[in-house]
């Protein structure tokens, strides 16, 4: 399955049409991202999670949150409207922390 998507846009692309649930979670997304593309279960012991992600087997966490972003962005897979208010208000307050930074 992995040599039919070999980008990680392509990936994250079919988790997000075939898993709706994951339109509103990073942490569910890069679960079934891991499970189906690498066969590596959350449930494995956390080593294994990061030694794949070390020797480039699997892409870091933020990656694949941030392909998400840009593919919602553009309009496709969007996320429920309270999912999408709870991100924005988190992305006004980080502004906020930052422009009051002293």
């Amino acid at each position: 399955m992995i040599s039919d998507f070999p980008k990680l846009k392509d990936k994250v692309l079919f988790c997000l049409n075939k898993y709706p649930s994951t339109r509103n979670s990073d942490i569910y997304l890069i679960q079934k991202i891991f499970e189906d593309f690498y066969n590596i279960s959350i449930t494995d012991p956390w080593f294994m999670v990061i030694n794949a992600i070390r020797t480039d087997k699997a892409p870091c966490f933020e990656i694949i949150r941030r392909c998400r972003q840009v593919i919602q962005r553009s309009g496709l897979f969007k996320s429920t409207d309270k999912t999408r208010t709870q991100r924005k208000k988190l992305e006004s307050n980080v502004k906020s922390q930052i422009l009051n930074w002293e």
